[in-house]
């Protein structure tokens, strides 16, 4: 039992320190900028009880991610039984870097009671491996979805880089599939100046501006008309692992909405930002679905 109390007060330490760190360098590259006024307005002049607030729901997010960590690998973590008779088009969900499919357990949830009964998580490894890779495994999921439903569009919702792997699918960065939506929730669609401070070449290949990053706006651009009305990138205002801010943004033919102040990992957790989610897959699927 010592040792078990000990573990989790190392692990609280971690985590306490990351929200922390985290929090103050959001705060530095945020402080002089334009985005402060932004912050300024939504807390009414309460900036620091904005970011107090938001550092101590981070720790408990992150001990949620942890915790549930082993989960992911269940088989049942990612995927559920398959069920012809639904119609709602099959969900394909991406986490992010260092996740796994445990990180969709409350979303996994909140989709199925909304109707989405075909619901299939991604595991990719975040280490040793590279962006090309991890797009590899994503999209050959995605096609076993798409065999195992013929006819039915799949949509994809994303989690940080699991959104950016997913925008890649979607303006045919990779093999062109037949993706009907997407939600990107906190993706840095620009990269992210905390990148520098990832361990493995995939994390480092995020750095924001970066070589990968620009590959993918010159290959997506192309492309990006096909994603007006479908694809939709959800972000918070103070999101602590996306530096600067306006990494978030998608775009300009993407739908974009800010969410309610939250951590980067919070937004797992976040039930009104997954009422969003889900209410624009049933737009796009009744947008999809023949009309007598």
């Amino acid at each position: 039992m010592e040792i078990l109390l000990v573990g989790f007060a190392v692990l609280m330490g971690i985590l306490v320190n990351v929200a922390l760190l985290t929090t103050v360098l959001f705060w530095y590259e945020t402080a002089w900028g334009p985005h402060r006024n932004h912050l300024e307005r939504l807390s009414g002049g309460r900036v620091g009880a904005l970011l107090c607030r938001t550092a101590f729901l981070s720790i408990f997010s992150m001990l949620a991610v942890v915790l549930l960590y082993p989960w992911g690998y269940r088989q049942r973590a990612q995927r559920t039984k398959a069920d012809p008779s639904c119609p709602l088009p099959p969900v394909v969900l991406i986490h992010g870097l260092y996740h796994n499919a445990s990180g969709w357990f409350l979303y996994r949830r909140w989709l199925r009671k909304a109707g989405f009964a075909n619901l299939y998580a991604v595991n990719y490894s975040s280490w040793n491996t590279s962006f090309e890779e991890a797009l590899g495994k994503v999209a050959r999921v995605v096609e076993e979805v798409a065999g195992e439903f013929p006819g039915q569009p799949v949509m994809l919702v994303g989690h940080s880089l699991g959104g950016l792997l997913s925008r890649a699918l979607v303006e045919g960065y990779g093999p062109k599939l037949p993706v009907s939506a997407v939600v990107t929730l906190g993706t840095p669609h620009h990269g992210s100046k905390l990148a520098v401070f990832g361990v493995g070449r995939l994390a480092r290949s995020l750095v924001y501006g970066g070589p990968l990053i620009q590959s993918l706006g010159q290959s997506l651009e192309k492309d990006s008309a096909d994603c007006r009305g479908r694809c939709l990138a959800l972000y918070s205002p103070l999101d602590n692992m996306v530096l600067p801010n306006e990494a978030l943004h998608p775009p300009d033919s993407w739908q974009h909405e800010e969410t309610f102040p939250l951590s980067h990992i919070g937004m797992l957790f976040h039930r009104p930002t997954a009422v969003r989610t889900i209410r624009h897959l049933r737009e796009c699927s009744t947008r999809d679905t023949p009309q007598p």
